[in-house]
C-alpha cells in the first residue's frame, strides 16, 4: 500500500445560492462512516440541535448527532449510484480549518492509501485509490485502516468570521444563506473515492513514476496528448493550460447532453479545472467553473446540490461502474386492466430501477400508453391516449421515480391497445395528426421521441397484457396506427434498441404479438436462458424471445424488470483463437478474436480486451504487449478480417493446471463480448 494523506482535497466557498434536489436512493454500497472525534466535539458536540436542520428533516437530539446524520445521509447518495461488495469506511472529523471573512475552505477529504497491481486490477502498474481497489478486488485489501479520510471545518458558524453557517438539514432547502453540509460531503466524497490525481501538480512527477486511473481519461485538447503520455514538465503545463485540460472517459462524454458550457467539439470531452497559476488542492481534480449548468464538483461551493451529477459517470469512467451504458425506455400499459398492476409496479419498479444504476452506467425514460379515444378503441371521456412520453431518458432517477409515481390507470375500451403507435412514436417522434379526418383529439403530438444515446445499449420495456391492435381494425374510424413491420422498421433505424417484454396474466395473443416484436428487434436470450422470477428456474431458454410472464396481478415485476433487463445485456458469446498449448515460460501469447457470419471482430475496441483465466471483465493482462493496433489478419483462414493481439504471459494470471483461456472486452459501441478456448498450460 502507498500512503497518499497528501493528496487531499478542499472544497472553497465563495458565493451560495439555491437549487431543488432529490432524496437519497437505496444503497447498493454500503459507505459507513466512522466517527474520529473526541467527546465533547465535532460529531460529538451535546450543544442543541440546530433548529433550521430539524425543520429540515434532520432529527439529530444533538448538534453532534446532526452532524453525523447528515454526514451519513451524504454517503448514501454515493452508496445508491455505486456498487461494491466491499465496505467504504470514511474516518471523519471536525476541526478548524482555513477562515476568513470573505472566504473559507469547508472541508476536505482524500483517500487514505492506494494501491496497485492487485488481483483484478484493469491495468497494470496503475495506482488505485484503495476503496476503488477494494471494489474491484472484491476484498478488503487494508483492513487495519479507513479507506477515505475527511475534515470538515468546524470553525464554520462558530469562531469563524466567515457571515454563512452549516446547514445539517435533509432536504435540500437551506434557509436564506446557511451553507448544505449534505452537498459538501457528497462533493468530498467524490475525492475520496477517487475524483482526483496522484501527479505533484507542482512539478508534474507521478507518485513513484506509474500512472494513477484518474490520469488515464485527461488529455491536452491544445496538443492532443495524454496526461500519462506526457513528461513531468509536460503534465505541469497541461495543469495550468486553462480550458485546454479535459476529461476524455467515453461514460462522461455520453452523459454530457446537458452542458450548454464547459463541453469541447466535436469530441464531446469535459473541461477540467487548470488555472494558471495552479491552485494547490483544487487544480485537475474538479470540473472547470465554465460548467454550465454547474456541477457539485467545482472547486468552490457553488450552491445545493444532492444529485452527483456528471461525477458519477467520471468514476464509472476510472473503473467504479462494471457494466456498459445502457439507455432503458420503459412503455407502461395504463389501460382499465392494469389497475390492479400498477400499485406493484410503482412499488417494485423503483428499487429494481436503483440496482440496476448501481450496476450499470444507467439512464432511464419513461412513456405511457392506453388506445386513441375512438371508440371502440378507447374513450375520451376518460382522457385516453394512443401514447405519451411521461419523461425523457434520463440520468436523474429520482425525476424518473417521481414519473413512476404519477401514473394512473384510465379506461381503453375493447381489448387490444395502442402498443405499435406507442413504440413507433417512442422510436420516431413524428407525432400524428388526426384533425383531418375528424379526431383532433386523438391526434399525438410530435416531439415525444425517448431520446437515446449514441454508441449505448438501447432497451424498450413493454410492458402490456393484451394483443396488438392493427391498422385497419374496425371502429368509428379505420384504426389509425403504424403497421408491425413499419413499427419494426422505425426500431431499427435506431442503432438499434432491443424491445424486451413482460406481459402479466398470460394472455396467449399478448404474449404472441410481444415475442414477434422481441425476436424482430434481437431481443434474444443469452446462453443459460432467463429466470423471469428469481426461484432458480430457467423461464425463458437460451435463443427464445426475452418476454417474461407475471402473475396476473403485477406481483414479480420487479424480478422481470431484473431478468429481462441483464439478459439483454449478457456478454456476446464470441469465437477466439490461442494456442492449444502454452507454456509459462515463454513471453508473449499470441490471441485473436475471430470474425464469423454474425460477428465483424474488428466492431470490438482493441484497448478493452483482456486475456486470463475467466470470462470476467478486468480479468488477466488487460494491455496489449506491443501497445499498438495490429494489422488485422485472417487468422483461421475462413475469408474473414480478425483483430490480432498480444499479451504478456505473467501478467494474464494464468497458472500450471488451468485448462481454458478467455478473452473479454467491448465493441466500439459499448456492447460487452467473451470467448473462452479449453488449453493445456504447464
Amino acid at each position: 500500500m502507498t500512503n497518499v494523506n497528501n493528496f487531499i482535497v478542499t472544497l472553497l466557498v465563495a458565493f451560495i445560492t439555491a437549487v431543488g434536489t432529490a432524496p437519497p436512493a437505496e444503497a447498493a454500497a454500503t459507505i459507513t462512516v466512522v466517527n474520529l472525534d473526541g467527546a465533547g466535539e465535532g460529531f460529538n458536540d451535546p450543544a442543541p440541535p440546530d433548529a433550521d436542520s430539524t425543520t429540515g428533516g434532520n432529527l439529530g437530539a444533538t448538534l453532534g448527532a446532526q452532524r453525523l446524520l447528515a454526514f451519513q445521509f451524504a454517503a448514501n447518495l454515493w452508496g445508491a449510484v455505486l456498487e461494491s461488495s466491499v465496505e467504504v469506511r470514511v474516518g471523519a472529523r471536525f476541526d478548524p480549518q482555513t477562515c476568513s471573512a470573505t472566504s473559507t475552505i469547508l472541508g476536505s477529504a482524500g483517500p487514505v492509501t492506494a494501491t496497485r497491481d492487485f488481483t483484478g486490477a484493469p491495468q497494470p502498474n496503475t495506482f488505485y485509490p484503495i476503496a476503488l481497489a477494494n471494489k474491484l478486488s472484491g476484498v478488503d485489501l487494508d483492513p487495519a485502516q479507513d479507506d477515505i479520510g475527511a475534515t470538515f471545518n468546524s470553525a464554520v458558524g462558530t469562531t469563524c468570521p466567515f457571515p454563512n453557517v452549516w446547514y445539517y438539514g435533509l432536504n435540500a432547502s437551506p434557509p436564506g444563506s446557511k451553507i448544505d453540509f449534505v452537498t459538501v460531503v457528497s462533493h468530498e466524497l467524490a475525492h475520496g473515492l477517487g475524483f482526483l490525481t496522484f501527479v505533484d501538480l507542482g512539478t508534474g512527477a507521478k507518485l513513484l513514476g506509474r500512472d494513477d486511473t484518474f490520469m488515464l481519461h485527461l488529455e491536452n485538447h491544445s496538443t492532443g496528448e495524454r496526461y500519462p503520455d506526457m513528461t513531468d514538465a509536460e503534465r505541469v503545463t497541461a495543469s495550468t493550460s486553462t480550458g485546454n485540460l479535459d476529461w476524455t472517459g467515453p461514460l462522461v462524454i455520453g452523459n454530457s447532453a446537458g452542458l450548454s458550457a464547459g463541453k469541447l467539439a466535436p469530441s464531446g470531452h469535459v473541461r477540467m479545472f487548470a488555472p494558471n497559476p495552479a491552485q494547490p488542492g483544487s487544480s485537475v481534480s474538479h470540473w472547470d467553473t465554465v460548467l454550465t449548468p454547474n456541477e457539485q464538483q467545482e472547486p468552490s461551493y457553488t450552491g445545493v446540490d444532492h444529485t452527483v451529477g456528471l461525477s458519477r459517470p467520471l468514476l464509472c469512467d476510472i473503473g467504479w461502474c462494471s457494466g456498459s451504458p445502457v439507455d432503458l425506455y420503459f412503455l407502461v400499459d395504463l389501460s382499465g386492466s392494469f389497475s390492479d398492476d400498477l400499485p406493484v409496479f410503482k412499488t417494485e419498479a423503483p428499487i429494481i430501477i436503483d440496482s440496476l444504476a448501481a450496476k450499470f452506467d444507467l439512464k432511464v425514460g419513461l412513456g405511457s400508453f392506453i388506445d386513441y379515444p375512438i371508440f371502440p378503441f378507447g374513450d375520451s371521456a376518460s382522457g385516453d391516449y394512443a401514447y405519451k412520453r411521461e419523461i425523457d431518458i434520463t440520468s436523474n432517477i429520482a425525476a424518473v421515480k417521481t414519473a413512476i409515481s404519477g401514473l394512473t390507470t384510465r379506461f381503453g375500451t375493447d381489448t387490444p391497445e395502442s402498443q405499435l403507435p406507442a413504440l413507433y412514436q417512442a422510436a420516431t417522434g413524428v407525432g400524428q395528426d388526426l384533425s383531418g379526418v375528424g379526431f383532433a383529439g386523438a391526434s399525438i403530438p410530435a416531439g415525444q421521441n425517448a431520446n437515446f444515446r449514441n454508441g449505448v445499449e438501447k432497451l424498450f420495456l413493454l410492458w402490456t397484457d393484451a394483443r396488438f391492435h392493427l391498422p385497419g381494425d374496425p371502429g368509428n374510424l379505420a384504426y389509425p396506427g403504424p403497421s408491425f413491420n413499419d413499427t419494426v422498421n422505425a426500431i431499427l433505424a435506431l442503432d438499434p434498441p432491443k424491445v424486451l417484454g413482460i406481459v402479466p396474466g398470460g394472455d396467449l395473443d399478448a404474449i404472441k404479438d410481444v415475442t414477434d416484436m422481441a425476436i424482430a428487434t434481437g431481443a434474444i436470450a443469452p446462453a443459460g436462458g432467463v429466470d423471469c422470477n428469481n426461484d432458480g428456474t430457467i423461464d425463458i431458454p437460451a435463443g427464445a424471445a426475452i418476454v417474461c410472464s407475471t402473475g396476473a396481478t403485477g406481483i414479480g415485476i420487479g424480478a422481470a424488470i431484473r431478468a429481462v433487463v441483464e439478459a439483454a445485456l449478457a456478454p456476446k458469446t464470441i469465437s477466439i483463437s490461442v494456442r492449444e498449448s502454452i507454456h509459462l515460460k515463454s513471453s508473449i501469447i499470441p490471441s485473436a478474436i475471430l470474425s464469423t457470419a454474425e460477428f465483424n471482430a474488428l466492431g470490438v475496441d482493441p484497448t478493452t480486451v483482456c486475456l486470463g483465466p475467466e470470462p470476467s471483465p478486468g480479468i488477466g493482462d488487460c494491455t496489449e504487449a506491443h501497445k499498438k493496433i495490429h494489422t488485422p489478419e485472417d487468422v483461421n483462414g475462413d475469408g474473414r478480417l480478425d483483430l490480432v493481439l498480444h499479451y504478456d504471459t505473467v501478467e494474464t494470471g494464468l497458472a500450471p493446471g488451468d485448462t481454458q483461456v478467455c478473452m473479454t472486452g467491448k465493441t466500439f459501441d459499448g456492447k460487452s463480448v467473451k470467448g473462452c478456448v479449453t488449453v493445456r498450460i504447464f
